[in-house]
């Protein structure tokens, strides 16, 4: 029998004689009664943190049990002695099994959702949907999918994850510029990045850096901490990114972070990753006595004379090759340690995430260090008001290499020159060949480098009105500041003759942001679900930058701007706003018809007076067939059939006073100041506008073993923001108008399958793929990108234009091009479509198997129909045409007697053999990539029971393993061209992305 006294708030147990006093709300938390043991705690939903009501706790092997109550709380009186294994479980979750062996303090038990019981929660526009009753395509990841792999911003995570989203690395440089497009790319000048949302806050995601690196642009959202992420949700059609208005027409990515729970006591989570990575595959450069064997072909080709060849023994010539290439490449080294606490009381929740990532690149000197930390808290003031903010604050300190197409970049600086030229004179002084620096002198005394600090938060307040109708207001914001800095010492080719070169360089971007909803949900009859939602949202976009150049300094040993002889200085500092108001309305019935409405409308201080609104409306409709009672097809656990149409708006990528005549400084006479007119006015700029209709099928099947998943989509894109040419009459050459329509079609599917799943093995598989067909269906003028990429009306994005090589002929070795026209002669008139670098279809296939405490999961990335452009082979398989550049040993395949069979034509610098750009450096690019495969071990609970610690997980992961492909060069993936929107497929002396391997702890206590 229980013993309890009620006095003065607390109660008073007693067992055996001894007294214990406790406050009056814990008495649940006893766990003496005559010898009884009872086990207490909490059960808890692992991904809401909200308490579950009505789970049962039951004793294993008894018909002992208990349900928790609506606190989530439970006491269970064990039958027998300790240790004990409880069962948990609760419609909609997965059944868990819990070990105890301490009953004095409470436990917290973390179910997950068993999404194939349960309709999973999603965010969808300012609101919270069970995915059963969603009328838009969102897609998922949980941060358990891509914890694992290790990159320095969490979009290269996404990578193959989800249908209909091409993610691709630009290089191999930590914390580089990735490109991510949502079903295709709908702009040429407005940009194509989606909407990033992080906890409601609108994150820029684009660069602000001065200071160019060769093509490469620094990716600003590795200033996020990956580890703090809970869950990434994809918006991907109208009907879900509408509501974003001008900001949702690529689509949106929502990224939710980690929060406490309420009732519970303080969780550590504690990880340790370390590892190294080296470049997967290098260029098949020449070696010295090739490069003059194939020197002395050109000579006697083009005429020379067989007794005065450059190199008569060119088997003695010496080769560096294989040094350089090890001078500027090395072992990466990757590490990275965080710790999170979180927890909270009946009314407080807290979280607070410390982090620091450091990335060494396997390409000299780059170098990444990320230091960041997230508080996230909620507090409920009352029943009516609740309260909270999240803010994460981070620093980015990089060390950069240049790259690409840039002759102080060291790739191309070491193994552009030839094969027999040194690294350094026998003085031990650089050597500087031709127009490219010296390669050591880029890795040694070249200084580099970058600081990024960065803060991004909210404030929120909200509060519940009457039942049902709840008021929230936001204030974020998204302060970022850069600090560049870069120094050419003197030993350099771009500093030698004004004894060193500096640049700094400072610039602050800064996003504010006020946000106002009103919220009403309601049921009638238990059928009938309604919700409405009205907004506004106010915010202010301002950017400034300041930049310093010197020259002249004393030596290489005083490198700040303040020892410099001379000094020149440049500032800039624009901002724009936009309002925007919002609405959405819900109808739900008997979870079987489905009807949402969405409605947006935006003001920018970006357009002319009578443009500046911009509309942007969306529709969905869906219909649960296996909610209506005449189904019966027991093998169908869900069939839904869903349908929306929606228009975004675009005005990214414009200035902020395109639409403005405007005059500017600086046209100085005679040392007077002086101005002059720097714009043409185009009061009828307006927005460029997508529309899309989108039709899916949502199916589950086998008992919910079988999820599938397909999207057909329909988007076009009006009124396209372009920079147009005008005659020069005007005195300028050119002015931003609308102009064009593109338009994205396609099909995705999505497939999820338990093959198995018993007590001790568990496999299980998903799939995706994606074909997208891409056109420009009007364009008044051609737009050229990097000599090779043209434009135009009827083609697609990224078709690359340029002369096509036939054969080459067995009896002259002439290259044969086609006569396009058929006019009898070769020239620009000849130029034809040769390729594209979109693929045809993408997508990703991961198996997960699970024996007993292990796991291992496999997971491959997919591309397919995508052509690059090895403009490496083509700078360095010039037939002579540039003298001071080394060869690759695909010139070795040249033609050289007759009936030789190559498309490698003869060596001359005469002809067109080698004066014309032609599709004979085209590649298919398509590829299968092994990601990455993890091997993981979860140490038994009952072991770690003694040391009180409640989880601890050893992994290995090895990311970028492997790679199948035709392509001859080092990586399909990479661009040269990072920094600009309408480029992609042009593989330039970029450095590759490496091979990794990585060791990790996580620890939760």
């Amino acid at each position: 029998m229980k013993h309890s006294i009620l006095c003065r708030g607390k109660y008073l147990l007693r067992r055996v004689g001894v007294y214990v006093i406790l406050p009056a709300g814990l008495l649940l938390f006893s766990t003496l009664s005559y010898g009884q043991i009872v086990v207490r705690g909490f059960v808890i939903d692992e991904r809401t943190k909200e308490a579950i009501i009505g789970a049962t706790v039951s004793q294993t092997s008894t018909a002992n049990g208990v349900a928790t109550d609506t606190n989530g709380a439970f006491q269970l009186n064990i039958q027998g002695d300790l240790p004990t294994t409880l069962l948990v479980r609760s419609i909609g979750y997965r059944s868990q099994d819990v070990l105890v062996h301490d009953a004095s303090e409470a436990i917290r038990i973390l179910l997950n959702e068993d999404i194939n019981l349960l309709d999973e929660v999603v965010v969808t526009g300012y609101v919270q949907q069970k995915r059963g009753v969603i009328t838009a395509s969102v897609f998922d990841v949980k941060s358990d999918e891509i914890s694992d792999i290790q990159t320095a911003s969490f979009d290269q995570k996404l990578e193959g994850k989800i249908p209909g989203v091409v993610v691709s690395s630009n290089s191999g440089t930590p914390g580089t510029s990735v490109a991510l497009r949502i079903r295709g790319t709908t702009s040429i000048n407005a940009g194509n990045s989606p909407l990033y949302v992080v906890d409601g806050v609108f994150v820029n995601s684009g660069a602000i850096q001065q200071i160019g690196n060769g093509g490469q642009v620094v990716n600003s959202l590795a200033d996020l901490n990956p580890n703090d992420i809970e869950k990434i949700e994809v918006l991907k059609d109208a009907n879900a990114t509408s509501i974003y208005g001008s900001r949702g027409a690529n689509g949106v990515i929502l990224i939710t972070t980690k929060r406490g729970t309420y009732n519970s006591k303080t969780n550590i989570s504690f990880g340790a990753r370390l590892g190294f990575s080296k470049v997967r595959k290098l260029w098949n450069m020449a070696d010295g006595p090739e490069y003059a064997t194939l020197t002395n072909e050109v000579y006697l080709n083009d005429g020379g004379d067989p007794a005065n060849l450059p190199y008569p023994n060119p088997e003695n010539e010496p080769s560096y090759i294989d040094q350089k290439l090890n001078d500027i490449f090395r072992t990466g080294l990757q590490q990275n340690y965080f710790v999170n606490f979180s927890g909270g009381d009946a009314k407080t929740t807290f979280y607070l995430g410390l982090d620091y990532n450091e990335q060494v690149g396997t390409n000299k000197p780059d170098d990444l260090k990320r230091y960041s930390v997230r508080i996230n808290l909620d507090h409920k003031v009352s029943n009516k008001l609740k309260i909270g903010t999240s803010a994460s604050l981070s620093r980015v300190d990089r060390k950069i290499a240049l790259t690409g197409n840039n002759t102080a970049a060291p790739v191309p600086s070491a193994i552009y020159p030839p094969a027999n030229v040194p690294a350094r004179y026998e003085d031990g002084n650089y050597v500087v060949w031709g127009i490219h620096d010296s390669y050591l002198a880029m890795i040694n005394d070249l200084d580099n480098r970058s600081s990024s600090n960065r803060l991004i938060g909210s404030l929120y307040g909200e509060y519940s009105i009457i039942d049902n109708l709840v008021f929230r207001t936001n204030w974020n914001i998204d302060y970022n500041t850069v600090d560049e800095d870069i120094y050419y010492p003197s030993v350099t080719a771009n500093a030698v003759s004004v004894n060193g070169r500096a640049t700094s360089a400072h610039t602050k971007r800064q996003t504010l942001i006020n946000e106002q909803t009103l919220r009403y949900n309601t049921t009638l009859n238990n059928s009938h679900s309604l919700s409405f939602l009205i907004g506004n949202t106010i915010q202010k976009n301002n950017t400034s930058s300041r930049s310093i150049s010197a020259t002249g300094f004393p030596s290489d040993d005083f490198k700040e701007i303040s020892s410099s002889a001379l000094q020149t200085g440049t500032g800039s500092s624009s901002e724009n706003g936009l309002i925007s108001f919002f609405g959405r309305a819900a109808y739900d019935y008997d979870n079987k018809y489905i009807a949402d409405l969405n409605v947006r409308t935006d003001g920018s201080s970006k357009f002319g007076t009578n443009n500046k609104w911009g509309t942007f409306p969306s529709v969905g409709l869906a219909w649960n067939l296996t909610e209506e009672e005449w189904f019966k097809a027991k093998w169908v656990n869900q069939l839904k059939l869903r349908t929306s149409y929606g228009i975004t708006g675009n005005q990214n990528g414009i200035g902020n006073y395109t639409s403005y005549g405007l005059w500017s400084g600086g046209a100085n006479y005679n040392d007077k100041s002086g101005l002059r007119s720097s714009q043409l006015a185009n009061p009828g700029l307006k927005w460029e506008t997508t529309s899309q209709f989108n039709i899916g099928i949502d199916s589950r099947f086998l008992n919910n073993r079988l999820d599938i998943e397909i999207n057909y989509y329909d988007k076009y894109t009006r009124d396209l923001l372009v920079s147009s040419p005008i005659p020069a009459i005007s005195g300028f050459s050119s002015i931003t108008k609308n102009d064009g329509e593109i338009s994205n079609r396609g099909i995705e599917f999505a497939v999820n399958s338990t093959q198995v799943e018993n007590k001790n093995f568990t496999w299980t598989t998903s799939f995706n793929i994606a074909h997208n067909k891409n056109k420009i269906e009007k364009l008044e003028n051609t737009i050229d990108e990097y000599s090779w990429i043209r434009m135009e009306q009827g083609q697609s994005m990224f078709s690359f234009y340029t002369y096509k090589q036939l054969y080459v002929d067995p009896q002259t070795g002439n290259a044969v091009i086609d006569d396009y026209n058929h006019d009898g002669q070769i020239n620009a008139d000849d130029r034809q479509y040769v390729g594209n670098a979109l693929p045809t279809v993408n997508g990703g296939l991961s198996n997960t198997f699970k024996y007993k405490n292990f796991d291992l999961d496999l997971f491959l990335t997919y591309s397919v129909g995508n052509d690059v452009l090895y403009m490496f082979q083509y700078m360095l398989q010039h037939g002579g045409t540039r003298p001071a550049w080394g060869y690759t040993k695909e010139q070795l395949k040249r033609w050289q007697n007759p009936g030789d069979i190559t498309d490698v034509p003869r060596l001359t610098t005469s002809g067109l053999n080698y004066a014309l750009r032609t599709d004979r450096f085209m590649e298919d690019g398509s590829f299968l990539k092994v990601r990455s495969v993890t091997l993981g071990y979860n140490v038994p609970k009952k072991l770690l029971s003694r040391f009180n610690v409640t989880a601890l997980r050893l992994f290995a992961t090895s990311t970028n393993l492997f790679i199948f492909t035709n392509y001859s060069g080092t990586d399909p993936e990479i661009n040269v061209a990072g920094n600009s929107e309408n480029t992609l497929g042009i593989d330039f002396a970029t450095a590759p992305t490496p091979r990794s391997f990585l060791f990790g702890v996580n620890l939760t206590l």
